[in-house]
């Protein structure tokens, strides 16, 4: 039962985050106009004659395509607040799932309610729209993408620490604490008490921002590489939907490294 719990609470968040990928990657392939995937596809096909740069614009079209093109509309905030809680209930269920001094169904489902969907949005997803505006502004400089996730990292941990040391006063939640100092704040990422297992969750889900980030990272990559693999591009359908076959090669991706590392966290486990 234990290894099937284990598995359970590492491979439910990683097919997730593939789902999510999969959903924006044919979201976006079906709101293209056929002229523009010919061009995006046309890049991917002719390597020899495109700047990698060149895909900062594509991307940028795709991310605004999901989200807006402006960041403070009602689009954009709901389907960041909906991301977010959706990540935030995912974890924690998970969390709680392990956690075997919770035997009572209905005390789980209030925890559940009480953290995430009250102060789940004034905690986690108004950090994390302000997050994704900063990646906005990351996606769309034309920049190295190392540099860009470099930048990212920082600032998203400044923000929730900011955010949480700011409103934490006001909704006691974690523990018998009122509050946490920054510096308590900061720390949690790397703390190893077991009562810091959803301030960690907390702050680990506003880099929900950041994967947009590394899809654009990996994006960049394939288009430098996908064209030298002649088998695998007969076997994508890249003329017709090219984002979505950029979409199921990152998935294959993240799906072949989260396998390999989950002897690893059931070492530790």
């Amino acid at each position: 039962m234990e290894i099937i719990k284990y598995t359970s609470a590492w491979f439910a968040p990683l097919l997730t985050v593939i789902l999510f990928i999969r959903h924006i990657s044919i979201s976006a392939d079906a709101d293209l106009s056929p002229e523009y995937r010919e061009e995006i596809a046309y890049k991917l096909l002719n390597l020899s004659e495109t700047k990698p740069k060149s895909w900062v614009t594509d991307f940028t079209y795709v991310f605004d395509r999901f989200f807006g093109e402006k960041h403070f509309t009602l689009k954009c905030m709901s389907k960041s607040f909906g991301i977010s809680l959706l990540t935030l209930l995912i974890l924690i269920s998970f969390a709680l799932a392990l956690d075997n001094s919770i035997d009572d169904i209905d005390e789980l489902f209030t925890i559940l309610v009480a953290v995430v969907f009250i102060f789940g949005f004034f905690v986690n997803a108004i950090a994390d729209y302000i997050s994704l505006l900063e990646t906005r502004v990351l996606i769309s400089l034309n920049i190295p993408i190392y540099i860009k996730i470099l930048i990212d990292i920082p600032i998203t941990i400044i923000i929730i620490t900011l955010w949480i040391s700011f409103i934490f006063p006001f909704i006691p939640i974690f523990g018998s604490s009122n509050s946490y100092s920054i510096t308590e704040i900061f720390t949690g990422y790397v703390s190893s008490k077991e009562d810091d297992t959803i301030l960690k969750i907390f702050l680990i889900t506003t880099f929900t921002t950041s994967i947009w980030l590394w899809l654009h990272g990996l994006s960049e990559l394939l288009i430098k590489s996908i064209s030298g693999i002649q088998w695998f591009v007969d076997k994508l359908n890249i003329t017709e939907t090219p984002i979505r076959a950029i979409g199921l090669t990152i998935n294959m991706i993240i799906l072949t490294v989260g396998t390999v590392l989950f002897p690893v966290f059931l070492y530790f486990k």
